[in-house]
Parts: C-alpha cells; sequence; structure tokens
C-alpha cells in the first residue's frame, strides 16, 4: 500500500554524553499543525525510525528512565525526505528537559536521491503564467536544475525534459498515487487542479529510490492541503483583460481577451478525533477573438471545468 508514498520519515540513532548508545527510549514525532502523534522505541543499538509522516514541522520528543527528556522543534518533514536526525541525552530527572529550539540545517545524508522540493510559499509568492488555460500547478518543475522546455514554449510542461529524457516520459504522483495513463505517461493535461490546493511538490531527477521505477526521466510529486486544529482558508482571482493590453504594433485595434481564475480553500478541523479534512475549488471562464487565441474553459470537457477536492484524511 505504501510502496510509493509521498510521506517521509525521521531517523537516526539515541546516544547519551558519553556517545553511548541508549536502547528503549520512546521517540515521538509531533505534528505542529494537526498535533497528532507518532512515537517508536530505539533498539538495542539505539537505532529509531518514524515512517510514514505527512509533509510538515514536527517536534520530535525522547524520554527514557534516568535521562531528562529531549526535545528538538521545527523539525521539517518534505515530500518523500528521510530526515536523519540523532538525538543525545543527558542524565538527569525525567521530568526535566533540554530543548533544542533552532539549528543547522539538516544535511540529507539518508538518501542519494537528486531533489528539489518546492515549498507553500513559492507556491503562495511566485507568479504563475495563465497561457494555455490557466495557472498550471506543474509549471514549478522549471525551478529545478537540469528541467528544460521546448523549444517553441519556456513554460510548456507538455514538452519539458528532465536531464534530457524524452518528452512525457516522467512519472506524477498525487499524494502517493501515480496518475500515469497508458497512452500517454506523464501528460500534465492529467492535473486539473489548482496551484492553491497544492501544499508542496517534489521533482526528483537522479538517484531516485527504486520504489519510483515506472518513469523514463524523473518523478513529480504532489501533496494536497490537509486541515490542521485552526480553521483557515483563501480566496482569490486572477484576471486578463482587454482593458489592461496594449495594441500590437502592427494592429489597430486591441484583440478582446477576457480570463477570470477564480476560486478558494478551506480547511479545519473535523470533530472526530485525529481526522481533518480540505477542500478547494476553482472556475475558469474566459473569451477571446480578434488576433489572438481564447485560453479558457470552454474548448475543455465538462468535467475539466471545475474542480473540487475532497476530504483528505490523515
Amino acid at each position: 500500500m505504501f510502496a510509493q508514498s509521498e510521506r517521509g520519515s525521521i531517523r537516526g540513532t539515541v546516544e547519551d554524553a558519553s556517545g553511548a548508545v541508549v536502547a528503549n527510549v520512546e521517540v515521538t514525532a509531533i505534528n505542529v499543525a494537526t498535533s497528532v502523534r507518532t512515537a517508536t522505541h530505539s533498539t538495542e543499538g539505539g537505532n529509531y525510525n518514524i515512517p510514514q509522516l505527512p509533509p510538515g514541522t514536527y517536534t520530535v520528543q525522547a524520554e527514557a528512565s534516568g535521562f531528562k527528556k529531549t526535545v528538538r522543534d521545527n523539525v521539517l518533514v518534505q515530500v518523500g525526505e528521510v530526515v536523519g536526525l540523532d538525538l543525545r541525552m543527558e542524565v538527569g530527572q525525567v521530568t526535566d528537559s533540554v530543548t533544542v529550539s533552532a539549528s543547522a540545517a539538516i544535511l540529507q545524508s539518508e538518501t542519494s536521491e537528486v531533489a528539489t522540493v518546492v515549498n507553500p510559499k513559492a507556491y503562495t509568492d511566485l507568479p504563475l503564467s495563465s497561457a494555455g488555460g490557466g495557472r498550471s500547478s506543474e509549471a514549478f518543475m522549471f525551478l529545478s536544475p537540469g528541467v528544460t522546455a521546448g523549444e517553441n514554449n519556456a513554460t510548456d510542461t507538455f514538452d519539458a525534459h528532465i536531464n534530457g529524457s524524452q518528452t512525457l516520459s516522467k512519472e506524477m504522483q498525487i499524494d502517493g498515487m501515480s496518475t500515469q495513463i497508458a497512452e500517454v505517461q506523464g501528460d500534465p493535461r492529467q492535473l486539473t487542479f489548482p496551484p492553491d490546493a497544492v501544499q508542496e511538490m517534489s521533482i526528483m531527477t537522479s538517484s531516485y529510490p527504486a520504489e519510483f521505477g515506472n518513469t523514463g526521466g524523473g518523478v513529480e510529486q504532489f501533496v494536497f492541503k490537509s486541515g490542521t486544529n485552526g480553521f483557515h482558508g483563501s480566496l482569490y482571482e486572477f484576471l486578463r483583460n482587454t482593458d489592461f493590453d496594449a495594441r500590437g504594433f502592427y494592429n489597430t485595434s486591441v484583440a478582446v481577451h477576457h480570463e477570470n481564475e477564480f476560486g478558494g480553500t478551506f480547511g479545519g478541523p473535523v470533530w472526530i478525533p485525529k481526522l481533518y479534512n480540505a477542500a478547494g475549488s476553482w472556475g475558469e471562464p474566459a473569451t477571446g477573438g480578434g488576433a489572438e487565441e481564447p485560453n479558457g474553459q470552454e474548448d475543455r470537457p465538462a468535467s475539466e471545468r471545475s474542480s473540487r477536492l475532497g476530504p483528505l484524511t490523515l
């Protein structure tokens, strides 16, 4: 079930102040946004592993009899990432604690894959071209080294190449589930959700694990936003309008071109313990004519003109 997963993990070794390993330590990862706790115990060799963690920020706690409680704040787990986090415990009462709130950036030493993660801030702050029928959730793939566009369009994800691979040879996954179809592999037209529904995007370009073998180029992973302990949401509209456009040098008039891409998101707790829900919707009517082609939804099937994300469960 989890052979190909978008979820990450935290693993490492628990040691005491002298560097000796400590066995049977309870290590707990607490999701800061949802307060969901995932616990495990260190082995006889002092090693621990907490798998299948949804992307997000975590607080990691280590507790054992005869030692002070060790707390590491702000541990970031990204899409499909294995975070190496060694913990050092000090002798003392378990009621005492040692908290590390800030530390140097954790180097990726657990896997050999080369990947670029587009975080929520980038999805919110960076602009997206609406050419070709609306903002594309996949357009940020060009932030990854080695990803190049086709010859005719610098923003065309349909003809993109990852490290020189063939067109349409990549694999795309949404929350760990493959979107591949037999007719066209890596077809971006399968990604009908708005960018505002995405929490993170990861592009693995080389040396990815064997579990991601259904690709001739790279692997794209999308993770949808989920609810948290507090209610949150957004409303947006992106527009293009003839009144904002300039007349072409050789044209006698401004081509008629109107686009309105609008929608909203809403998320929060559902009143069932440890169950969260988030949803998003969008619309994108457009009209055009004259010297320009319409870039809207009127030529799309009805099933592609709007999209609603159903319940997401952790």
